[in-house]
């Protein structure tokens, strides 16, 4: 699901064409990139630990670079 939506994002350019000097581009349009953090609900305790994996997975896959999915670790269910 998560490589799915990312590939959709990056599929639909962005118009900017009319946004001047803002968002200077030749081809008049902006490709978008998603980077995702994946957690297993069934895994955590609580919603807190939860989010906490999700943020770890999402902290490392943007740091991978753009368009990057990461699924959290067990140890991150902590």
């Amino acid at each position: 699901q998560a490589e799915r939506l990312r590939n959709s994002v990056s599929a639909l350019p962005v118009d900017i064409s009319e946004w001047g000097k803002f968002a200077p581009s030749e081809k008049g349009t902006l490709t978008l990139t998603l980077s995702v953090g994946v957690a297993a609900g069934n895994k955590a305790k609580d919603a807190e630990t939860l989010l906490r994996a999700v943020e770890a997975a999402l902290d490392r896959a943007k740091k991978r670079g753009p368009g990057q999915i990461e699924l959290a670790s067990e140890a991150e269910f902590v």
